[in-house]
């Protein structure tokens, strides 16, 4: 053979092997499958919340409660879980906690009494923030710090996935049979995902010794999350998720009162939300991998313009669904960015640091809406609520500018941080 064919023939195996490491393995698309049930069952109570009201014998304002105690308890437990099951196996633990999730779905729909379903929400608001935060830890490590980015990806995927598929599928069989049905769905899903994870996903190597002083591994991950950089990209998170739902938890009634839109074409447009949600984390997964800090703060710039000109055409009713279908795109396009720069910056600590990133996506998550609705209630315009997802987005940008400063920086140990 020629020299030339040999350099030919070097050349397509290089290529073949770049192509293969640079697909992710199957056990990462297998996690993000099994957080499908978890956000389905966030948000699915959303849709059933007269059906709970009139079969319970409780306030609408009481079924929100679900809700919120199941926001609180994921706040609180991905880092408090996070802690406690550091020294255990990984896959064990996911398993653990999805039946547990599974478990306490498959109750609520056979518990007559509302105390009890609040109470079995909060188990349930646990079991998540474990199995959620042991995914995206498990896909992570399977994946390769090189693709971390597309792993979280893929995690948040499933997530997203829900709200696209899940939630709507699970309101419908509320609606069409009752609302103990939904929960029934969600515990098969549930049980289902946990079944593909048992079989695709391997067991990895523990990352503590089981006799481990569980206390002495706490705070050497906590001492390796007290960082600076960490904080401020942590603010980061906070702020962009506040701006978003800010916004987006008005849209409905936006659509209605303002853009004059028909109910009936309103859940189309949260439909493509959703979607454009997915397709964002898609592209976003891609560019956190080269350019992390970059694609953070591009996308909250394309994210600020978007609401801008939400403002600006919000009486048009096609003009805001396709605005809407962007917004979408935007804000979720950071998401992979956001986790993946705290998982690196805290290498020593990947369990904690997946956990407190999860709690403040959830703080920003319980913010935003709070924000928007003081504005939504004393605004002179109802579309005006826009404008706090317009200022939260500047705070966002201005800490993620920061971000690029400090990193920046030379750090104690002379070595320079890359802000890319």
């Amino acid at each position: 053979m020629t020299e030339r064919g040999l350099i030919d023939n070097r050349t397509a195996e290089e290529a073949t092997t770049s192509a293969v490491s640079s697909r992710l393995p199957t056990g990462v698309y297998a996690l993000g499958a099994s957080v499908f049930a978890l956000g389905t069952s966030e948000f699915v109570i959303a849709g059933l919340v007269n059906q709970m009201s009139t079969s319970l014998g409780v306030s609408v304002p009481q079924v929100g409660n679900l809700i919120t105690v199941f926001a609180i308890g994921m706040l609180v437990g991905a880092p408090l879980m996070a802690i406690l099951t550091l020294t255990l196996d990984k896959k064990k633990t996911l398993l653990a906690s999805a039946a547990v999730f599974s478990l306490a779905h498959l109750l609520t729909a056979f518990v007559p009494d509302f105390g009890a379903i609040l109470a079995l929400r909060v188990v349930s608001a646990l079991a998540c923030a474990t199995e959620l935060t042991v995914a995206a830890v498990m896909a992570v490590a399977l994946a390769g710090s090189d693709r971390t980015a597309r792993a979280i990806a893929v995690v948040i995927g499933g997530m997203t996935l829900a709200n696209v598929i899940g939630v709507p599928v699970g309101s419908f069989i509320g609606e069409q049979l009752n609302w103990q049905s939904a929960f029934v769905f969600v515990g098969i899903v549930s049980a289902a995902s946990a079944a593909l994870v048992a079989v695709v996903v391997p067991r990895l190597p523990r990352q503590h010794a089981p006799d481990a002083a569980l206390r002495s591994i706490a705070m050497t991950e906590l001492r390796s999350l007290n960082q600076l950089r960490v904080y401020v990209a942590l603010g980061t998170t906070v702020l962009f998720e506040a701006a978003l739902f800010s916004v987006y938890s008005f849209v409905q009634p936006i659509l209605t009162d303002v853009s004059q839109m028909s109910s009936g074409i309103v859940p189309l447009v949260l439909f493509a939300f959703g979607f454009g949600t997915f397709v964002g984390i898609t592209i976003g997964g891609r560019l956190a991998e080269r350019f992390p800090l970059k694609n953070v703060i591009g996308s909250l710039i394309v994210l600020i313009v978007v609401m801008v000109v939400f403002r600006v055409v919000v009486h048009s009713a096609v003009a805001s669904a396709i605005v809407v279908t962007l917004i979408g795109v935007a804000g979720f396009s950071m998401t992979a960015a956001l986790n993946a720069r705290v998982i690196g910056f805290a290498a020593a600590a990947p369990t904690l640091a997946v956990a407190i990133s999860l709690s403040a996506f959830n703080i920003g998550n319980a913010i935003g809406p709070a924000i928007g609705g003081v504005v939504y209630a004393h605004a002179p315009m109802r579309a005006d609520v826009i404008w706090s997802g317009v200022a939260l987005g500047v705070l966002a940008l201005g800490t993620a500018i920061a971000s690029a400063v400090i990193e920046r920086a030379p750090r104690e140990s002379g070595v320079v941080e890359p802000s890319a």
